[in-house]
């Protein structure tokens, strides 16, 4: 099994941030700068999926969903008339990768999915004091990078004094059943 560690996650964090203040400033030359940050955040989002799928714990699935992510974002680049639309499509969606091979409870998923929203508040935080796209990418994947923080199985809460008590009467009951069986087999 292939581990993810967060030294890992934050190396990956820093080559998608470095990646992406530099392959804005060229896209920015050659296009429209909003074309150039869908086409950026779209890029990132499929870079990152695809680390995620080559880090995931079991091979099942990996080509349908890196198939299922392409015709969301093509969706999404098609039908999105603001790029917010595109930027949540794409944290949902890595989302749902992670929740799917990474957790398996779905407290686990439903952490998993606090941590994607605090991440995308991070970067709009550093996109709104920096300006800086390095700035932005970075806060948003050093975020993304604690998602190995989160227990893989969270612990299902311990079941209720009632329905303790009635399992603890249930095998009681079963018990003496089977002593009255015993005694009037000896008869």
């Amino acid at each position: 099994m292939k581990r993810v560690g967060f030294l890992r996650n934050v190396g990956v964090a820093l080559v998608l941030s470095l990646l992406g203040g530099a392959g804005f400033a060229g896209l920015r030359a050659m296009v429209d700068p909003a074309l150039a940050f869908q086409w950026l955040i779209a890029g990132l989002a499929g870079a990152y999926v695809l680390y995620l799928l080559v880090k995931a714990p079991h091979a099942t699935g990996r080509v349908v969903t890196f198939a299922a992510w392409l015709a969301g974002t093509a969706a999404a680049l098609i039908f999105a008339t603001h790029v917010g639309v595109l930027l949540c499509a794409q944290v949902l969606m890595i989302w749902l990768v992670r929740s799917l091979y990474f957790h398996a409870s779905a407290f686990a998923a439903l952490a998993d999915l606090l941590l994607s929203g605090l991440a995308l508040g991070a970067g709009i935080w550093a996109a709104e004091q920096s300006g800086s796209v390095f700035m932005t990418l970075w806060c948003f994947f050093l975020v993304q990078a604690l998602f190995v923080c989160i227990p893989g199985n969270l612990p299902r809460p311990q079941a209720s004094d009632a329905a303790q008590m009635a399992d603890d009467f249930s095998q009681a009951h079963q018990a003496a059943q089977a002593a009255v069986r015993r005694l009037a087999n000896q008869r």
